[in-house]
């Protein structure tokens, strides 16, 4: 009680002085063994931190970039799958012309016509199953160069054999992997 009231004169002053230089040095002996104890505690106790630190980047770093590399091999497997799938449909599409027209096969191994053959007008055709043929080579070319990047296709008739076989190829540019290419053979009768 006697901290609240202001101090008085003679010997209670010198007292209060005394009370307050023994709690002012107690204060300073409790921080200095605490300090002491951190230091013994520890030989390094910032440059540890700064250590893991550095160390736990480091480890993170090589992780994000991992996960990147996953990333853009996904990215690629993913392109290569739709072109890959490109070419397999555009050589079954290929291969069912050739066998829808028979009379026709021997126009499939030249280059294409645009004869202005088509059939989804509804009109009838006055072309002969040739120039269908053509007219077909000509489509399938320019869907072909659409579809894939640097597209490019090729029709082998060996009409050696019977029933004569047609090998239809188709090629494409990717950009890892160099030229890849889808290869069908089919068989179509003559009637």
């Amino acid at each position: 009680s006697h901290l609240l009231r202001p101090p008085r004169c003679g010997s209670g002053q010198s007292r209060h002085r005394e009370d307050y230089g023994a709690t002012a040095s107690v204060a300073q002996r409790d921080r200095a063994e605490s300090i002491e104890l951190r230091n013994m505690s520890s030989p390094w106790p910032q440059g540890l931190t700064l250590i893991e630190t550095l160390a736990a980047l480091v480890v993170l770093s090589v992780g994000l970039l991992g996960i990147a590399m996953l990333q853009t091999h996904g990215i690629e497997a993913g392109r290569t799958a739709h072109f890959r799938n490109q070419a397999v449909n555009l050589t079954a599409d290929m291969a069912e012309r050739i066998r829808s027209n028979p009379l026709g096969l021997e126009g499939y191994s030249g280059a294409g016509t645009d004869h202005g053959c088509s059939a989804v007008t509804g009109d009838s055709l006055d072309c002969t199953p040739e120039q269908m043929a053509a007219h077909d080579v000509f489509l399938w070319d320019r869907v072909v160069r659409a579809s894939l990047p640097n597209g490019e296709w090729q029709i082998q008739v060996d009409s050696g054999s019977s029933p004569a076989s047609y090998r239809l190829a188709v090629s494409w540019e990717e950009p890892r992997h160099g030229q890849l290419e889808h290869r069908l053979t089919i068989r179509a009768l003559r009637r």
